[in-house]
């Protein structure tokens, strides 16, 4: 007798199948959603869960909305080689009515932080690394495209080859999209937020109708945080604080910079940190690309010291066994902060093939039947759809 499947994804057992998908093994679990390693026809990926429905307790239906922007956004973005592509994406266990879910390609890597803890890579590997990043905002940017929460949870090193993977674009933005948060400011992580939104925060707290307009510099903002982190293997502000104090801290002061904290960062490079964190966004890279081209022109300097790893060599410490990064669809206030020890959580996600937006749109709007598997070859790059939410 075949037993009969869970009705709510955070049951599955290794065995089940979803839609053809074989589980193998759970590798995540929180409060918006769940991970599991599948197969299918030989190919292992991770399948993603929303784990509340669209007709569920939430008011807002904010998973759901989550989940249907960040495949939106990937049908968009995942030709590029450094962003999380799609195999499919459906509806479990009723095709109309039932869980978001997104498979994805299973690869092995860490999270940007356990990448410069693990590897202690160079300045030069650092700064090519970030290049590679700071092209993929440009060529989403250049789409009218911006992630909104970038944060080193949010880049996956991929370990066969040291390339940078951009993850988890629920919280995202593009052309025409609706807000996906009440207050003023959109979804996002309280100490990679930029100082100018935090200003416009401070400015609009009582007005209901005021949302404020994201835009490339902000991206950019976040990315410099990371960086910060990665040099520094410290945080620029203090994350643990009363959210007001850590909002102003933000705003106006500056934090030492990057080469001033660890001397075996080039002075160089920390320039480049400083103005990416600059407070106002006049000041910073003006694009991706203009960032990208500086630092491709800093990893050809031919001083020794981009060359020395950036952190001591690390203790010698039993491997740690790698496993998908958990689901980070971020709430529009994080009650908690991100600390320095959930640096060390492997991480692992992502990649193959991405979807035409006729294919998607029915999906999101819930009058397709699920699944929806991907074609092979990615099309040429359109302007995004419109998500009915």
């Amino acid at each position: 007798m075949t037993q009969a499947l869970p009705h709510h994804p955070a049951y599955l057992i290794p065995g089940d199948e979803v839609d053809g998908w074989r589980v193998v093994e759970r590798v995540g679990t929180g409060g918006f959603g769940a991970v599991y390693v599948v197969e299918k026809e030989g190919r292992r990926c991770a399948m993603k869960f929303s784990l509340r429905r669209p007709v569920s307790e939430d008011p807002a239906r904010t998973d759901a909305r989550l989940f249907q922007r960040e495949v939106v956004i990937l049908v968009q973005l995942s030709h590029l080689p450094n962003v999380v592509r799609l195999h499919a994406c459906g509806r479990y266990p009723d095709p109309v009515e039932g869980h978001f879910y997104i498979v994805m390609d299973y690869v092995e890597g860490d999270t940007l932080s356990a990448w410069a803890e693990r590897h202690s890579p160079t300045p030069r590997e650092v700064a090519r690394l970030f290049a590679r990043l700071a092209a993929v905002l440009d060529e989403a940017h250049r789409s009218s495209i911006f992630h909104r929460d970038l944060k080193p949870e949010n880049i996956l090193v991929r370990r066969r080859d040291s390339e940078p993977v951009l993850l988890d674009f629920g919280a995202g933005d593009f052309s025409m999209a609706k807000p996906l948060t009440e207050g003023p400011l959109p979804p996002g992580t309280p100490h990679y937020r930029s100082p100018e939104s935090l200003r416009f925060l401070r400015q609009n707290r009582n007005n209901p109708e005021a949302r404020y307009a994201f835009k490339a510099s902000d991206d950019l903002y976040s990315l410099g945080i990371c960086l910060y982190e990665a040099l520094t293997a410290k945080d620029p502000f203090q994350p643990g604080q009363e959210r007001p104090r850590l909002n102003m801290e933000i705003e106006l002061r500056v934090p030492p910079a990057p080469h001033e904290l660890n001397p075996r960062v080039p002075a160089a490079l920390g320039d480049v940190v400083r103005r990416l964190m600059s407070k106002s966004p006049h000041e910073r890279h003006p694009t991706g690309e203009a960032l990208r081209r500086e630092l491709e022109e800093l990893a050809t300097m031919e001083d020794a010291a981009w060359d020395k790893p950036i952190h001591p060599p690390p203790v010698p410490r039993e491997s740690v066994p790698v496993a998908v990064v958990e689901p980070s669809m971020p709430p529009p206030v994080p009650s908690t902060p991100i600390r320095r020890a959930r640096w060390s959580r492997a991480a692992a996600l992502v990649g193959a093939t991405v979807l035409a937006s006729a294919v998607v749109i029915p999906w999101v709007r819930g009058g397709a039947s699920s699944p929806q598997e991907f074609p092979a070859t990615a099309p040429e790059r359109s302007p995004p759809p419109t998500v009915r939410t």
